[in-house]
């Protein structure tokens, strides 16, 4: 790995920052309007007709949803108003590799190799070394707009849940001082109080199948191996030879043969570069088939995805694996970065290696990291490959019952946020990140933890009423056809 010098500097090209550092200043007319659909176009600019339609339809159905597709739109508002650089908890070296797109739902379930269910943050394609208010900020913001989808609209309310937030965060940072307990720590769901535990099932897509990973915890590989035969067939058939892809599922589509031929090498060119035990086993990756997922995730509309299945361990086809190949650009933040830092991204991952970049920012901020995660290339794009877990979950939040429960939830966001910061500095690769982050971060917020909380508070309660506005004027705008196709 380079050594990479950091030169941590932010662009602002706005004239005048806020009146108050810590809150947004909320803008609902005309020159919004503009601002909306210049950076929803640019967003949605490299999509087919049928993707943009599909994210359009996503982002209308709430002020969170509409938040989860528009990371742009957040990163060029903070840029306009200058609110990083004017924070009173700004610091130029108060970086660490951040998640890049920083909302609740972010946070997902995953199975670690002894079948625990462990929850922490997810989806990397925005992440890069950066000042940690733009995750803090953004989550934060989620965080609210969570609320108001749970019925807690109320402003005291609101605060109680953010500095629940907030304060877990902080604790968790500093308990990581002078020890390295957060290379260890993980978040595991049967090990949670009652509280946190309802919270999350409770916020769980498809909780029986969460439940069901839960209750075959007891025979951990074993039933994993299970939980994983029964994903091969939901997407998979058996011939006679060998599974293939179930193409008649509305789920997948199948690839050209030149696509195929391409993600075969691809796959191949893959297979040195991984830093597990899984380093160099090229049968154990053999192709079997490759199939184009249809209906992706709002993260992945607009980004070229593959499914490759694969021979695993044995010669049986019980331990098949599907890999998701998943096509890279620049994160979110690239254009707001000071010349510096985007000079940094581009020596350290050029414009083809910017699938190596998601894959090594998975690796700062993960403890469990999937053994297959990897890079690759293909017609020079740049990909990250990984497996398709079979017990990934992401959190609804729905439905939330009680205060105490959202809070107990907040403080689970809180640590899983600080724990995935703190894993990410000098303690993954001092050549992006050259300090322990918590130390900074002490020194940072020393006897001003009340202040802290008040200004997250503030930015997060004014940001979250501006997607308020912004959702109903997008609603609009898609209505009118203002948007294009």
């Amino acid at each position: 790995m380079r050594s990479i010098i950091f030169s941590i500097g932010f662009v602002y090209f706005g004239t005048v920052g806020p009146a108050l550092a810590n809150t947004w200043q909320i803008q609902d007319n005309n020159a919004r309007q503009m601002t909306l659909h210049t950076q929803l176009n640019i967003m949605q600019s490299g999509m087919k007709s049928d993707e943009r339609r599909s994210k359009q339809q996503i982002m209308a159905a709430s002020p969170l949803a509409f938040y989860r597709g528009s990371a742009q739109l957040y990163y060029s508002d903070l840029n306009q108003q200058g609110i990083v650089v004017a924070s009173d908890f700004y610091r130029a070296d108060a970086v660490t590799w951040i998640q890049g797109d920083m909302h609740v739902q972010n946070m997902k379930l995953v199975a670690d190799p002894q079948a625990s269910l462990v929850f922490g943050v997810n989806h990397f394609a925005d992440a890069w070394v950066a000042n940690y208010l733009y995750d803090l900020y953004r989550a934060s913001t989620s965080v609210i707009l969570v609320a108001n989808e749970q019925g807690f609209s109320g402003i005291l309310e609101q605060q109680d849940i953010v500095h629940s937030f907030v304060e877990a965060y902080l604790d968790a940072l500093d308990s990581y001082r002078n020890n390295n307990d957060e290379l260890a720590q993980k978040v595991i769901i049967s090990e949670v109080d009652e509280v946190s535990e309802a919270a999350l099932i409770q916020g769980i897509q498809e909780a029986q199948d969460v439940k069901k990973a839960q209750s075959i915890q007891s025979e951990q590989a074993k039933q994993a191996d299970n939980a994983r035969e029964l994903m091969l067939k939901q997407w998979t058939s058996r011939a006679t030879a060998q599974r293939y892809f179930q193409l008649n599922n509305g789920k997948l589509a199948p690839v050209t043969q030149a696509e195929r031929l391409a993600i075969t090498a691809a796959i191949a060119n893959y297979v040195p570069t991984l830093n597990s035990e899984l380093h160099g086993k090229q049968d154990y990756f053999r192709v079997l088939d490759v199939a184009r997922p249809l209906n992706t995730d709002i993260h992945s509309l607009g980004a070229e995805q593959f499914y490759v299945l694969i021979a695993g361990e044995s010669h049986a086809d019980s331990d098949d694996r599907i890999l998701v190949v998943k096509r890279q650009g620049l994160p979110a933040v690239y254009p707001y970065l000071s010349g510096a830092l985007q000079f940094n991204i581009l020596q350290a991952f050029g414009l083809s290696l910017q699938g190596c970049r998601v894959a090594a920012a998975q690796r700062a901020l993960l403890t469990v990291v999937d053994a297959h995660l990897g890079c690759t290339s293909i017609n020079r794009f740049s990909y990250t490959v990984r497996e398709l877990s079979p017990w990934q979950q992401s959190v609804d939040n729905k439905p939330i019952t009680s205060i105490d429960q959202i809070n107990k939830l907040a403080e689970l966001w809180g640590l899983v946020l600080a724990t995935a910061h703190a894993k990410a500095d000098v303690d993954y690769d001092a050549a992006f990140v050259g300090h322990q982050f918590e130390d900074v971060m002490f020194e940072l917020i020393a006897h001003r933890q009340n202040d802290f909380r008040a200004e997250v508070f503030a930015f997060a309660h004014s940001y979250a009423e501006q997607v308020v506005v912004d959702h109903r004027r997008f609603v609009q705008m898609v209505e009118q056809g203002l948007l294009y196709y």
